[in-house]
């Protein structure tokens, strides 16, 4: 391969690799990744296993599919619904700080949160919803932040690799099309 060519082929790979390959591998694996979440009928009491320490979300399932049962219900909660969270162990009430601005909908199921808990250590929960109506919750860990570092993170290693792969594709193109020494050409001696 002439000069240049081999850093001309080799920016184009770098470059791929920055706007192409690795966004896809991160990315794809970050929407499909399976995060544990509890799903529970309402009213009543039920228990949840938390395994991994953080800010933990009750999700209001408005409108989603569950036990061979369709639910398509308001988005607000009705009057008289209240939420216990309490450590199955002690018994100790754990804060739910409500927040009810995110809503997620993917394909039919739509749900939004009422609230969140923040947990820092292994434990198990009783989680008690008094409800008027029977309603679908869920009881999962928050997932924002991993995927803003995973972007955040990916964002500058694919800008870096873009940034280098033009460098070479540039560089290559320069010394590919730069004038050879008069003893290159065609074999001649000065």
């Amino acid at each position: 391969m002439g000069k240049g060519k081999k850093m001309f082929f080799c920016g184009l790979i770098v470059t791929a690799l920055g706007l192409i390959i690795i966004p896809y591998f991160k990315i794809a694996p970050l929407f499909n990744k399976e995060y544990p979440e509890f799903t529970f009928l309402t009213p009543g009491i039920d228990k949840a296993k938390v395994d991994v320490p953080g800010k933990y979300y009750i999700w209001n399932d408005y409108k989603t599919f569950y036990n061979n049962q369709s639910y398509n219900l308001s988005k607000s909660l009705p009057n008289g619904t209240t939420i216990k969270i309490t450590d199955a162990a002690s018994g100790e009430e754990l804060k739910l700080i409500p927040d009810t601005g995110i809503t997620v909908s993917v394909g039919d199921n739509h749900q939004n949160s009422v609230g969140y808990v923040e947990i820092s250590n292994t434990k198990t929960l009783n989680i008690q919803v008094t409800c008027p109506e029977e309603r679908v919750f869920t009881f999962a860990q928050s997932r924002f932040m991993s995927i803003v570092k995973t972007l955040f993170g990916m964002f500058v290693v694919c800008a870096f690799l873009s940034v280098f792969g033009i460098f070479l594709i540039i560089f290559g193109a320069i010394r590919m099309t730069a004038p050879r020494p008069p003893a290159q050409q065609e074999g001649k001696e000065a």
